[in-house]
């Protein structure tokens, strides 16, 4: 086990996958916060220090691009990790989010629907 245990920015529109990601990170130990919007996420970001953020691309009010530029320009946020999440299976959100600095990305699976 790890000792110590990041705090960690979970930040898509989806209810669910925001539950997912933040349960399984929560079950390692790491505290974890989340946003629904773009706005929410910067505005947690500039009020609480986080060790890494995993940021959705498609959001209201201002989507993951966006954050993910105003992190850049803000001194005091520019060295925080940053992985972001596509759901797309062609990853061309991902390779543009690493194209604007991002660290990495995943893809997050589909939801599977009972009875399909």
């Amino acid at each position: 086990m790890f000792n110590d245990r990041g705090k960690i920015l979970v930040v898509d529109d989806h209810r669910t996958t925001r539950l997912k990601l933040s349960l399984g990170l929560h079950e390692q130990g790491h505290t974890v916060v989340e946003a629904e919007n773009g706005v929410q996420a910067l505005e947690k970001l500039l009020t609480d220090p986080f060790d890494l953020v995993l940021l959705g691309f498609v959001l209201p009010e201002m989507d993951g691009y966006q954050v993910l530029g105003e992190m850049k320009k803000d001194a005091k946020l520019l060295d925080v990790p940053m992985i972001v999440i596509s759901a797309n299976d062609e990853l061309e959100d991902i390779v543009q989010g690493i194209e604007l600095e991002a660290d990495d990305g995943i893809v997050n699976p589909p939801l599977v629907k009972k009875g399909f």
